[in-house]
């Protein structure tokens, strides 16, 4: 099934299985000569194995098992989202080819997040309290909006998608490290109403994967509030899942975010 041509989502387009793996081979040939220049050549091996097979591999792991104890990250009962589970079996009937799990997790962020098990199963959407507390006419669209990419990409689209973030996880999973060390010295010196480092990196980063995945080009139109501006998403404090996560349309912002972040950044643009 084709996508809908309203359709907006950051998943337009099959991902290229050997642009993932020419890309990702190049960042760890990358992180092989930063190794070799700035300390060793078995250090320039070390990363360049991280970033390609040992980081894919262990980060998604330390992710899962952070978010379990950090955010309480569970298995939802649709019986009990009525909305949701009325939207849900709509899209079963009307764009069959999908029969995802749904998660949930604690977030004050109006969040979704889907990941497709590489060696097969069901696909995993993740959506935040905040998500399933927006109106439910809202979040009825926006699941439409979510469902139909994901059946338009197929079942092999959705695992080559899942493999780029993994390997994604694997080569930035070092510059996280660094900038979450640049926030703690931010926050010991006295910075602490500041964002993070992570967050002004959040543009330069959307344009990393937009690069590597060829994504749709545009800035997100932002939905400002009468008074005053929210803060930034907390999910852009992570350079690891911030360009990965999408926000609910219902976000309100300050105006200057479009130029932070790609259109993908949320599930469905605001006209």
């Amino acid at each position: 099934m084709e996508a809908p041509k309203s359709f907006r989502s950051i998943e337009i387009g099959k991902p290229s299985f050997v642009r993932t793996i020419a890309v990702a081979c190049a960042l760890a040939a990358a992180w092989f000569v930063l190794g070799w220049l700035f300390a060793s050549v078995a250090w320039g091996v070390g990363f360049a194995l991280w970033s390609l097979v040992l980081g894919p591999i262990l980060v998604p792991i330390a992710l899962r098992v952070w978010a379990w104890r950090r955010f309480g990250l569970r298995r939802l009962d649709l019986a009990g989202e009525w909305a949701l589970s009325g939207a849900y079996f709509d899209c079963l009937l009307k764009y069959p080819g999908l029969q995802p799990e749904v998660w949930v997790f604690s977030s004050v962020d109006p969040i979704v997040f889907w990941d497709e098990p590489l060696l097969g199963g069901r696909t995993r959407i993740f959506v935040s309290r905040a998500w399933l507390k927006i109106d439910s006419r809202q979040k009825s669209r926006e699941w439409h909006h979510l469902w139909q990419g994901l059946v338009a990409l197929r079942g092999w689209g959705r695992r080559v998608r899942s493999l780029q973030f993994r390997f994604w996880l694997g080569a930035l999973s070092p510059v996280a490290v660094l900038f979450e060390g640049l926030g703690v010295l931010m926050r010991v010196l006295g910075f602490r109403d500041l964002p993070s480092p992570a967050f002004w990196f959040q543009r330069a980063a959307w344009s990393l994967r937009a690069l590597w995945m060829k994504l749709p080009r545009g800035q997100a139109e932002i939905r400002v509030p009468r008074r005053g501006a929210a803060e930034p998403p907390r999910v852009w404090n992570s350079l690891l899942l911030g360009p990965w996560a999408q926000l609910s349309s219902v976000a309100n912002g300050h105006p200057t975010w479009r130029l932070l972040v790609h259109r993908g950044a949320f599930v469905e643009i605001v006209s």
